[in-house]
């Protein structure tokens, strides 16, 4: 064996602590974020909270992006919006004190924050509105002198349509209603079980699938088949639990504004970080531990930076998702087919900063407050225009309308949807869209009949 000695060179790409700070940031929500600020606040000098004087702000100038330290914020706070909710403590021990705490961060004026306090305080124990509108309206009066009615109930329209759905409903039916559009299920068995909703309840509450088919046209599987999704839908607003209730905050915004969709950062659940100009000054000229001074600087420089960037792309993303859901959003239309490589295409980001970007990104929507990733519905093929919830729609409406004898094979619904649909799937995508929704295969399903 004989010991020899090789020079070799290599190129390798290692992350910068200012790099690496940057990308954990990213994928934190408000909260989490907050959590990782709030230390470094208490040990840097040179960072103060939101409630530093104007006069403290630097005005410095960045040698690489050359922006000004004040728009280092992480949001567009004002004063006059600092107590629209205390996110101090987001554990609510009542469905009120909840409802209240989620309605202050959504998207409502100062008005219909006032309107829907009054409206949740009507509450019943179960989540229903039980006060009438002329009862409210006279409560309000001293407050708004120019309230109407259907002012009311535009504002109770708006808390139906916020997760949980359906509270402040005015009975069971409006409640039921409400939950349909939030099923995954065909659209033939949503429209079959609201016409049994609003014509048929009684038949239901008690079951009487006999009467059912006695007074309707419809078939047994149809009815069957409407009467298993009504079934799964909850017969109350609110449920009591020995839990505490808790309610993620949402850390994005939207609203319209002028017709169009607006996305800003909620500015309640993160706090508004300041560079500290002259307190930057004051050490400069007299600290003698010049090691502690420029770490202390290096790292309230980086943590400002990576928090503009953070914003910044937060922003850029969300506004383009938004852009491209705006009919689902309108309540219009279903979600369009997007995924990261599309939404990478339009942001000009990389897939794998739009994924630590939307990563645990909650968004107030007219819809309610829901995940951003939720707004992404990937396509089965490059070709094709459906999204992937509607594609599995179809599917679970073709195996539902199936006849129980003989099942549609995973090969059999592949073809239907090529020829009927123009769907140009796989037999094994079929089957792991079938198996997301939980469904049985052909021979099982033949085995075991639904009844």
């Amino acid at each position: 064996m004989k010991q020899t000695q090789q020079l070799k060179l290599t190129q390798s790409l290692k992350l910068t602590p200012h790099m690496k700070q940057g990308l954990d940031l990213l994928q934190l929500n408000n909260i989490d974020l907050q959590q990782i600020i709030d230390p470094i606040l208490r040990q840097n000098p040179f960072l103060i909270k939101k409630d530093a004087p104007v006069e403290s702000v630097t005005t410095l100038q960045n040698e690489e992006t050359e922006t000004t330290w004040e728009d280092f914020s992480i949001s567009l706070w004002s004063p006059d919006q600092e107590d629209r909710f205390n996110f101090s403590d987001p554990f609510q021990d009542t469905l009120k004190q909840g409802l209240q705490w989620e309605l202050n961060s959504c998207f409502f004026s100062e008005e219909d924050r006032l309107i829907a306090a009054f409206i949740i305080d009507a509450l019943d124990d179960q989540g229903y509105l039980t006060e009438s509108f002329n009862n409210l309206e006279h409560l309000l009066k001293p407050y708004l002198p120019l309230i109407s009615k259907p002012t009311i109930e535009e504002v109770r329209q708006k808390i139906l349509a916020i997760d949980p759905y359906g509270l402040a409903s005015q009975n069971l039916q409006e409640f039921l209603l409400c939950q349909l559009p939030h099923i995954a299920c065909g659209e033939s068995i949503r429209k079959l079980a609201a016409i049994l909703i609003n014509d048929y309840i009684d038949f239901i509450a008690k079951h009487d699938r006999v009467s059912l088919i006695k007074n309707t046209s419809y078939s047994s599987k149809e009815l069957n088949d409407a009467l298993e999704l009504i079934y799964q839908l909850r017969p109350r607003p609110w449920i009591k639990t020995s839990e505490p209730l808790f309610i993620s905050p949402p850390d994005l915004l939207l609203e319209k504004h002028h017709d169009k969709w607006r996305v800003s950062i909620n500015d309640n659940t993160l706090s508004r970080v300041y560079f500290d100009k002259g307190y930057y000054e004051k050490m400069a000229a007299a600290c003698q531990n010049q090691a502690f001074f420029i770490n202390a600087y290096n790292e309230a420089r980086n943590l400002l930076l990576n928090m503009q960037r953070r914003t910044q792309t937060l922003l850029k993303t969300a506004q383009t998702i938004v852009a491209y859901q705006s009919a689902y959003l309108s309540g219009i239309d279903e979600l369009r087919p997007l995924d990261l490589s599309l939404l990478s295409k339009q942001t000009k980001l990389h897939t794998s900063t739009l994924s630590r970007t939307i990563k645990n990104k909650l968004i107030a929507t007219p819809r309610g407050v829901i995940a951003l990733k939720e707004l992404l519905s990937g396509t089965s093929t490059n070709d094709n225009e459906l999204s992937t919830h509607t594609i599995q729609a179809l599917i679970k409406q073709l195996i539902s309308e199936e006849p129980p004898h003989a099942p549609l094979s995973d090969q059999s619904i592949m073809e239907i949807l090529k020829s009927c649909y123009q769907i140009q799937i796989a037999r094994r995508t079929v089957a792991k869209y079938r198996s997301s929704l939980g469904i049985l295969s052909a021979s099982l399903r033949k085995k075991f009949p639904v009844e």
